[in-house]
């Protein structure tokens, strides 16, 4: 989790990158105040053991360090929704960035899916259980943004989001084979 959270901070913070790891410019950036040097970030980095579940050893989801060639259009793809935002005063800029990207990501599988010879799709209007969980998700990271004053809300959001979506399947992964044996046992009295 460290590894991605670090590579994400570098992604994301131009000052990072710019001074060759020396603190960004913006001196109060989230993103910066993480870690004030590359040798930080690259100590983060460092891969975490596999808990061993019984005899055998747990199945992993941590990811992959992604190529430059992988994270070069994700890169391009922040960069269109920050200038996207910046086109005009925005009440929630973070919320705003949300939602692009949200819309970006629902317009890029649909192009795919319908590249790949499919029919077209839409998706069905989500029923109100299904609403009310995503608005709660949202407010909890909106929540967190208004904690503290960020020089950047938008990708601090987005960072707390794409987070978000990448421990809650994590847990339901590593948890998943323990619970159904669990369950397995309860049948069996």
């Amino acid at each position: 989790k460290a590894a991605i959270l670090a590579q994400a901070i570098w992604l994301l913070c131009p000052g990072s990158r710019l001074l060759s790891g020396a603190a960004c410019a913006l001196q109060s950036c989230a993103f910066c105040s993480l870690s004030s040097s590359r040798n930080a970030t690259t100590a983060a980095m460092a891969p975490k053991k596999v808990m061993k579940a019984g005899k055998k050893a747990a199945a992993t989801w941590e990811l992959k360090p992604f190529s430059a060639k992988e994270s070069a259009p994700w890169k391009t793809a922040v960069a269109g929704v920050r200038k996207q935002l910046k086109t005009r005063k925005r009440d929630h800029p973070a919320l705003f960035m949300i939602g692009a990207v949200g819309k970006h990501l629902y317009e890029a599988a649909q192009a795919l899916y319908k590249k790949a010879g499919k029919k077209d799709w839409e998706l069905k209007p989500s029923s109100a259980k299904d609403r009310a969980a995503w608005t709660a998700a949202v407010a909890s990271a909106q929540k967190q943004l208004k904690a503290k004053k960020r020089v950047h809300p938008g990708l601090f959001m987005l960072a707390v989001v794409g987070k978000h979506l990448y421990d809650s399947p994590e847990a339901m992964y590593t948890k998943g084979p323990a619970m159904k044996a669990k369950k397995a046992t309860k049948a069996k009295k």
